[in-house]
C-alpha cells in the first residue's frame, strides 16, 4: 500500500482566501472547511452552534465557489 502524501489531503480549495473575516477561534480552520466541502461534495450541511457565523460562511463560500447544489443550515441559540 502506498504511503499517503500531503496531496491526498489538500486541494486547491484549501488555499482559497477567506471572504468573511471576524474574530474567532475557528480562523485557522477555514482551509479545512473548504477542503471538506470539496472532498465530500455534500447535498446538505447542518452546523450546530454557529455563534458569529465564521465557519458557516466558510462552508457557504466553498459551496458557492465549487458551484454545488448544497443546502446549508445554521442553528444556534444566539
Amino acid at each position: 500500500m502506498p504511503k499517503p502524501s500531503l496531496n491526498d489531503f489538500l486541494t486547491k480549495a484549501s488555499f482559497w482566501p477567506v471572504e468573511h473575516l471576524c474574530v474567532t477561534a475557528w480562523a485557522e480552520h477555514a482551509p479545512f472547511a473548504f477542503w471538506l466541502i470539496d472532498a465530500l461534495r455534500p447535498t446538505s450541511v447542518v452546523e450546530l452552534g454557529t455563534h458569529n457565523g465564521y465557519s458557516f460562511f466558510a462552508f457557504c463560500q466553498a459551496v458557492k465557489a465549487l458551484g454545488l447544489d448544497t443546502q446549508l443550515y445554521a442553528i444556534d441559540t444566539w
